[in-house]
């Protein structure tokens, strides 16, 4: 069996087909990769700490204010006065651990927090402190937390969730709300 094979004619149909067959496979492949990109870019998370110090309640959490969860690889509170580091923000903080109503202390090697969630670092409440502490006033605590906050910064670090480390979050004198 013989396959013919036409000399001297060129067909153009086959030509014109073969190069809108290769166009589409390009345009297909780069929406796929522009669709990663962007996709990638829209779950980018934002870590911020916020500190707390109003008349009922004081305290420090962390917020993730980007599109995306947030994984913390890595969490450090330094007291600059004797350059200490912590893993936790009540450790560096010296009162009693009875007296925080809510605290955490960073000890697996990741933690995730989804895209407007937040994680109470820790939170002197006044009613709390009333029912469990005997030995300070929650105002005598607060100005003691004042006074500290400012010699604490705060050093976080952490990733998307495709595995991208995002810049590392400093902060060295922590914001403060009143509420």
């Amino acid at each position: 069996m013989t396959i013919p094979i036409e000399t001297g004619t060129f067909n153009w149909n086959d030509l014109i087909s073969l190069i809108v067959g290769i166009s589409a496979l390009i345009t297909a492949i780069l929406s796929i990769l522009l669709t990663q990109k962007v996709s990638r870019n829209s779950v980018k998370p934002l870590i911020s700490t916020i500190s707390r110090s109003g008349e009922k309640q004081c305290g420090m959490i962390i917020k993730n204010y980007g599109n995306g969860p947030a994984v913390i690889t890595k969490i450090e509170f330094t007291n600059k006065v004797d350059n200490s580091v912590f893993n936790g923000f009540p450790k560096a903080f010296p009162i009693p651990s009875e007296d925080w109503k809510k605290y955490i202390f960073f000890t697996a090697d990741k933690y995730y927090l989804s895209a407007g969630e937040e994680i109470i670092l820790g939170i002197i409440n006044k009613k709390h402190l009333t029912t469990k502490s005997k030995n300070k006033d929650y105002f005598d605590i607060k100005k003691e937390y004042d006074k500290f906050k400012q010699n604490v910064s705060t050093h976080i670090e952490y990733e998307d969730v495709y595995g991208n480390k995002m810049p590392a979050y400093h902060r060295s004198s922590i914001i403060n709300l009143t509420t």
